[in-house]
């Protein structure tokens, strides 16, 4: 509101600005867990990035969506703010290590990732009618993406629905 009314800034840097303050908690909460999760050594060739939930890093980057960088940022910059001066230089090598880990999962486009299938071919591969359960599905089609990422047969992501249908609530 602020934004809007005292500063009179478009609608579309409301919004940005809107989802940053939105999405400010979660955010710190997945770089935390990220790492946490990250390995000790210090050596980036030695470095394995199977403990973090590459599953969970991408589900949460299509949470915030396309500005999703911008609202790291105001994350970052509000986190810095409170912490005492002596720990700000290990919260942006936190950041910076996890940015690069969000890199090399290739994960930084995450937000655009479409299911490798369409609803229609899912209904019709589960032999039933679409309905408000083919949100889930698709989630869990792209969740299952972000686990097999050399996968691409359609095939598979089905089974997976299929296997997991009793959590899509529809008979």
């Amino acid at each position: 509101m602020a934004a809007r009314e005292g500063i009179k800034a478009e609608n579309s840097s409301v919004k940005l600005i809107e989802n940053a303050a939105a999405h400010r908690g979660n955010i710190i909460a997945v770089k935390d867990q990220a790492i946490k999760e990250r390995p000790s050594t210090t050596f980036p060739l030695k470095r394995k990035y199977e403990d973090i939930s590459r599953e969970e890093q991408g589900m949460a980057i299509r949470r915030w969506g396309s500005n999703w960088r911008c609202s790291v940022m105001y994350a970052i910059l509000t986190e810095i703010t409170e912490r005492a001066p002596d720990e700000q230089p290990q919260l942006l090598r936190d950041y910076a290590d996890w940015l690069s880990t969000l890199k090399d999962l290739n994960l930084l486009e995450a937000y655009q990732l479409k299911p490798l299938v369409t609803g229609d071919k899912l209904a019709k591969a589960l032999q039933t009618k679409p309905g408000p359960w083919m949100s889930k599905a698709l989630e869990m089609i792209i969740a299952w993406q972000f686990r097999n990422p050399d996968e691409s047969d359609p095939e598979a992501a089905i089974s997976e629905v299929r296997e997991r249908n009793n959590e899509l609530g529809h008979g």
